[in-house]
């Protein structure tokens, strides 16, 4: 889904870290909700129509565990491909 998407690609490009570390730590957690729910709140106040359980649907996704190259941007960064 687009939601998270939108959250995480810019966490972790910002964080420089791979999504299963920014949902785990006990700092950037609670930012990915918020950047979830502001993404949620942007997509309510242009019209879309979204459950009202959207977000617990969105972090349902993000429980399992992710490998550590589930960004391969941030990877990339790591190697010294991309900055």
């Amino acid at each position: 889904m687009t939601i998270g998407l939108a959250a995480v690609s810019g966490l972790c490009a910002l964080t420089r870290r791979p999504i299963g570390d920014v949902r785990d730590d006990p700092d950037l957690g609670p930012l990915l909700h918020d950047a979830m729910q502001e993404v949620i709140n942007v997509g309510r106040s242009c019209g879309v129509q979204l459950p009202s359980d959207v977000l617990l649907s969105v972090q349902g996704t993000m429980i399992r565990p992710f490998p550590p190259h589930a960004m391969l941007w941030a990877g990339s960064v790591e190697r010294g491909v991309a900055r």
